[in-house]
């Protein structure tokens, strides 16, 4: 739902539902799905550019992907993380 409202353009509707997601997987104890959480809410503080939110939960949902060895998302993570700061 949150990359729903997200598209639909209406970014506070897109975060209660991540923050939803979020809870969900934290009581589940799912790590993948925490970490992709984590990366929607650094996706969506980026196009807040609020870029210190941003690269706080990109950091929280890349040592998730570690974690659980998810390659190909560390790497997609490690490419947004690197871009983050790099002016237009």
């Amino acid at each position: 739902m949150g990359i729903l409202y997200q598209t639909r353009g209406d970014p506070d509707a897109a975060e209660k539902m991540y923050r939803k997601s979020l809870a969900i997987e934290e009581a589940l104890g799912r790590k993948e799905g925490m970490a992709s959480d984590y990366g929607n809410l650094g996706n969506l503080y980026r196009t807040r550019d609020d870029l210190d939110a941003a690269e706080d939960m990109y950091r929280k949902g890349l040592a998730l992907f570690r974690e659980v060895g998810a390659n190909p998302q560390i790497e997609q993570v490690e490419e947004l993380f690197a871009d983050l700061r790099k002016p237009d």
